[in-house]
């Protein structure tokens, strides 16, 4: 799999540069768009149905190309019938894909399963992911029960048949005593045979069940949903057959957004729908040794003395969960490198919904942290504890794809995730009802000046935030509804730390399991990069003996301190653990422990930020540090630095010092320069990136007209030179 890494990417820019001077003093013609080395400047396209009509797609590729500096769009379909295994559909796709190359743009294509699902289910019809609904008959005269399918839609569908019930059918119904609201273990009856089905349809099912007194009964009906099940057999051979039909044509990449099971927007605190199919029956009982529908009613509903049975089910459950969704995003960027190379770019992100809630745990168990990509990528209000993580995961700065009904709120994201070191993925403004129009909007001026100024920090870095705490969540706990703390994945912790300016990153314990985070020689906890002065882990109920070793490791090493917050008494299977292996949590909580960064400003003043019906922590303002020395600054004109030395600029900033105290590369949109030996001023404030390494002084000016300042031309006659992209005259701004 390929990894970025921020050092060689450096060394990579100064070796293309070297091949592209544009002379000192010299006005050479600029270039909208970064160096090939570069992290890329990522754009969305949403292909709508006139785009497929011949030569329909050229319109917006020369928007882009004429005003914007995007390398890569991140493509996907939003028109009525149309499908990628479709022949006319892919002959237009490689059309585009040509065109769009010839203008320095790469078409990263979203290839995933969810765009042929006519086709899969042609060929598959019987692999299709069904609902399982679990509904108790209620009391009293009446003998039936009628179960209805859940109307199912996401940004898959828009535009186009949502997952639809292609069927129903009576999966079993259960004869059982209560005691209180649990079952009675044991009283559970199987009675299938004696109910009778009134109506089996797309629209619902509905039996007529027997009743005995002093008994209740439930009902399990299967609803096939269109769209292919996660657990079928063929769908990782299907998905890697739509990306092989498409090998020839000239795509930078392939792109699966949000994979998961259909969407459940709250969760379903209930614990009565379950996504089942006989495939995934199947793969519980290899595991378990019961089948899934045999265990539901477990799941469903607590039973009289299995408390701990239960929770091992759950466990059972959302760990299968996770392993399969895994497995397919694994299987989809392995595909992706094999049949396009290990340059392919692989987009775009895992996170839905987006918070680590129970939301996206009914959706697809978590797996943002494990699911493979070029580059973190996240989306809307990801949290930035989360994104800062999986940077660390994946090298290099990470990307959120970000849309807003207006234009205000894209320049503070590029703001903010320049701060963090990262990165935005360009969303056109929605929802709007005007959304197709509405996709001009971000080229305009004030987010193309957004994007090109901050744009600059690529050439002096790519690092990481530096974040020296953790929060380190049971992933088990936080699925685990048997707790009261189910959906907890520790983000109000890492946001507490974050505003009392700790850079945190989130992270779960299933990362250790996979050997992502381990303790280094340094008898530091890691992940990527990044060494832990201090790990939180947040109720390790549950977790198994590789974190257990892990944390002892971590203890004895002495490198990161480790403060347990939860008790730790019982294993995977929810029985209670062997005295002498039951852990429990500190009584201090760790917070107010005198962190060798605390208040360093890692992370600036982060606020607190109203967004998408929610909040979200952010490094709007002041300082913030990344992982290789570099400051982030953002602001007015103002003194920016340490002490005397510092650095002039408008609105952005960044440099680093060597170990003398000397600059050693800056970027911003820069007035002076007063630090150590470098001390320059200019008339007019001005976009500039510099860089020292062992070839000497190598520099970036953008949108600067005429020749190089002397001062410049003397310090190296290594020069690139950019422009910003003229904006879109067509008016959509004054709309």
């Amino acid at each position: 799999m390929t990894r970025r890494s921020w050092l060689a990417g450096l060394s990579g820019l100064t070796a293309w540069i070297g091949r592209r001077r544009a002379g000192a003093g010299v006005a050479a013609p600029g270039s909208p768009r970064l160096p090939d080395h570069l992290p890329p400047e990522i754009g969305c396209w949403f292909m709508t149905e006139e785009e497929f009509e011949p030569g329909g797609w050229r319109e917006f590729i020369d928007l882009v190309a004429d005003h914007s500096p995007f390398t890569l769009l991140t493509t996907s379909i939003r028109a009525p019938g149309i499908e990628v295994t479709d022949p006319a559909v892919r002959e237009i796709i490689g059309e585009a894909a040509e065109y769009a190359r010839s203008r320095g743009i790469g078409i990263v294509m979203d290839l995933d399963v969810r765009l042929a699902r006519g086709t899969f289910e042609e060929a598959h019809p019987d692999q299709l992911q069904e609902m399982l609904r679990i509904r108790e008959l209620p009391q009293g005269a009446v003998d039936t029960l009628r179960l209805q399918p859940e109307p199912l839609s996401d940004h898959y569908t828009f535009r186009t048949t949502p997952y639809v019930c292609r069927g129903s059918r009576l999966v079993g119904a259960l004869r059982y005593r209560l005691e209180g609201e649990s079952i009675v273990a044991g009283s559970v009856e199987e009675i299938t045979p004696e109910c009778e089905v009134l109506e089996q349809s797309a629209e619902a099912l509905e039996v007529r069940v027997p009743r005995e007194q002093g008994t209740r009964t439930c009902v399990l009906a299967g609803f096939r949903h269109f769209t292919p099940d996660a657990f079928s057999p063929e769908i990782i051979p299907f998905q890697g057959a739509i990306i092989e039909a498409y090998a020839d044509l000239p795509l930078a990449g392939v792109c699966k957004d949000e994979w998961g099971f259909p969407p459940c927007f709250d969760g379903n605190p209930a614990h009565d729908d379950y996504w089942y199919s006989q495939a995934m029956d199947d793969e519980y009982r290899r595991r378990a040794r019961r089948g899934l529908a045999e265990i539901v009613p477990l799941l469903w509903r607590p039973h009289v003395g299995m408390e701990d049975e239960r929770a091992g089910a759950i466990n059972d459950f959302s760990r299968m969960v996770l392993d399969r969704h895994v497995e397919i995003e694994t299987a989809f960027y392995e595909d992706t490198k094999a049949v396009f190379g290990e340059e392919a770019f692989v987009g775009t992100h895992a996170t839905w919904y987006p918070q680590p809630d129970v939301r996206e745990m009914k959706k697809n168990g978590l797996s943002w942290w494990a699911a493979p990509r070029d580059y973190a990528q996240t989306d809307e209000i990801t949290p930035y504890c989360c994104r800062t993580a999986l940077s660390k995961k994946w090298g290099g700065p990470w990307y959120n794809m970000f849309y807003a009904p207006t234009l205000d709120p894209y320049v503070r994201e590029v703001t903010a995730a320049t701060h963090a070191g990262g990165r935005v993925n360009f969303h056109p403004p929605y929802p709007r009802d005007d959304w197709t129009d509405a996709r001009r909007g971000i080229f305009t001026e004030p987010v193309l000046d957004a994007m090109c100024l901050h744009r600059l920090l690529g050439f002096i870095t790519t690092a990481p935030l530096d974040c020296p705490s953790a929060v380190v969540f049971g992933h088990e706990a936080a699925m685990n509804w048997t707790l009261s703390t189910w959906g907890d994945a520790g983000q109000a912790l890492a946001e507490h730390l974050w505003l009392e300016r700790i850079g945190a990153d989130l992270i779960p314990t299933t990362e250790i399991e996979s050997g992502s985070m381990f303790v280094d020689g340094d008898g530091k906890a890691r992940y990527g990069p990044q060494q832990y002065d201090h790990i939180h882990l947040l109720r390790p109920q549950f977790c198994g003996p590789l974190v257990r070793r892990f944390v002892e490791k971590a203890e004895r090493a002495g490198g990161t301190r480790v403060t347990q917050m939860g008790d730790w008494t019982r294993g995977p299977d929810g029985r209670p653990l062997p005295p002498a292996q039951v852990r429990l949590g500190s009584k201090d909580d760790g917070l107010g422990y005198p962190h060798s960064r605390r208040g360093s400003g890692s992370v600036g003043i982060p606020k607190r930020i109203s967004e998408w019906g929610g909040s979200i922590v952010m490094p709007l303002w002041t300082r913030t540090r990344l992982l290789d020395g570099t400051f982030v600054f953002t602001g007015g004109d103002e003194l920016y630095g340490p002490l005397a030395q510092g650095v002039g600029a408008d609105r952005f900033a960044a440099f680093r010092l060597d170990a003398q105290g000397e600059i050693e590369a800056l970027c911003g949109r820069i007035r002076w320069i007063g630090a150590g030996r470098l001390r320059l001023r200019f008339r007019e404030p001005f976009d500039l990136a510099i860089w020292l390494d062992d070839t000497g002084w190598h520099g970036v000016v953008q949108d600067l007209e005429g020749p190089l300042p002397r001062s410049l031309a003397r310090l190296t006659d290594d020069w690139l030179r950019l422009i910003t992209p003229s904006p879109d005259s067509s008016g959509w701004l004054d709309q």
